[in-house]
């Protein structure tokens, strides 16, 4: 895959997240003594340096944040073969053309200049 392809297909799988969405229920007990189950409530999960990090997530939002998970995946796969095309020409010790021109990135400053 061509480095012009794998940036274009990076920028269609954005928006995009990483980690896990579970459902979860709520069990209680009735007047009755019946127990019921109450939800879902929906939990998006992920580990952070090490550390698991939960968000819940309203039942409405569920679908677009499953959507954005998918999209993670794949982006996840694209930033694999990204490392593979700059790796390849470092590890045979030449530089690799490419069509696409990259804007030098500038480091974020609260103060415009």
């Amino acid at each position: 895959m061509s480095l012009d392809t794998i940036i274009s297909n990076i920028l269609k799988a954005i928006p995009a997240r990483r980690g896990r969405l579970f459902e979860q229920y709520y069990t209680s007990t009735g007047k009755d003594g019946k127990a019921r189950k109450i939800g879902p409530y929906f939990v998006l999960t992920r580990s952070v340096n090490g550390k698991t990090m939960s968000e819940r997530i309203k039942r409405e939002d569920a679908p677009q944040v499953r959507e954005e998970l998918a999209r993670g995946k794949t982006l996840a796969v694209l930033i694999e073969k990204l490392w593979e095309v700059a790796e390849d020409p470092a590890k045979s010790g030449r530089k690799k053309n490419s069509s696409v021109k990259l804007k030098a990135l500038r480091p974020h400053s609260s103060q415009n200049p």
